[in-house]
């Protein structure tokens, strides 16, 4: 497909005809080729046969054959309301079409698949640690901070939608699947993920009330944990302490980012939140 080359580049297809890629006398390896290309939105199809093996009105006929068929399925993708994944979609290789029929409808309550992916070999061993020991809460990371000034939840709500919007780790859960050599563990984006926000104002505790508090919900947050399969394995929490003070709590799993990760978090989700405000992009 030569139009995404040739749309940011100084090099345009010449006018004139190329003339014969090969000689008419070249041994064909194969008896049947066809080649195709894209060019200035147009497929274009080349078959080239060895005529001691096939009839011309044969290969006619299945040229013909082949752009009718073309066209059913071209006809058949674009009456469809929304895209449907095929294996071919997806990064993790070796899926059938009726695996990935059946692994669509059990993660349907989760949402709606976009891509599959293996995991990677430290994943896999946070994986295992999660499923041997649910529990322990290793992979568990809470971090928190207090802010001042003032502060829209609305408006937070949406960065930190597009933030979710924007990133596939944000929108993974993890999938055990039996693929025909033994169960594979599987990284699943979904095309749409809530993000898990929560906002709380507790002004009318005193502070030592306010503190415990605070402490208890940090704790009830860790004991919670995360469902990998379905949970957004990104949690955020803010409490409102004061008039203009905010104290939050931000949890994850160490599968999906790490604490690296986080200040890029806030940053870009922060970035978002204030051009938000001034209405800008």
């Amino acid at each position: 497909q030569f139009d995404q080359d040739l749309e940011q580049s100084d090099i345009v297809l010449s006018s004139h005809t190329d003339g014969e890629p090969m000689s008419g006398y070249t041994v064909l390896e194969q008896p049947l080729n066809v080649n195709g290309m894209i060019t200035a939105g147009v497929l274009t199809l080349e078959i080239r046969y060895d005529s001691q093996v096939y009839h011309q009105q044969n290969v006619e006929k299945f040229a013909r054959l082949l752009r009718e068929s073309l066209q059913e399925v071209i006809k058949h993708c674009a009456s469809q309301e929304r895209s449907k994944l095929t294996p071919s979609d997806v990064l993790f290789k070796g899926l059938s079409l009726e695996q990935l029929e059946q692994l669509t409808e059990q993660t349907a309550s989760v949402g709606e698949l976009e891509n599959v992916y293996a995991l990677s070999p430290m994943q896999k061993g946070m994986l295992f640690h999660s499923l041997m020991e649910p529990d322990s809460g290793a992979y568990f990371q809470q971090a928190s901070f207090d802010q001042k000034g003032s502060f829209d939840v609305a408006i937070f709500r949406k960065s930190l939608d597009l933030l979710t919007q924007r990133h596939e780790a944000l929108r993974t859960n993890f999938h055990r699947f039996e693929t025909g050599h033994g169960q594979e563990p599987l990284q699943l984006v979904f095309r749409h993920k809530d993000s898990d926000l929560s906002f709380k104002d507790v002004r009318g505790m005193q502070q030592a009330d306010q503190q415990a508090y605070i402490q208890a919900l940090k704790q009830e947050d860790q004991d919670r944990g995360f469902d990998l399969g379905t949970d957004a394995l990104m949690r955020v929490q803010v409490l409102q302490t004061d008039e203009e003070t905010y104290h939050w709590v931000w949890s994850f799993h160490h599968i999906i980012m790490d604490g690296w990760c986080l200040s890029l978090v806030t940053g870009e989700v922060f970035g978002t939140y204030f051009a938000l405000l001034e209405q800008k992009q």
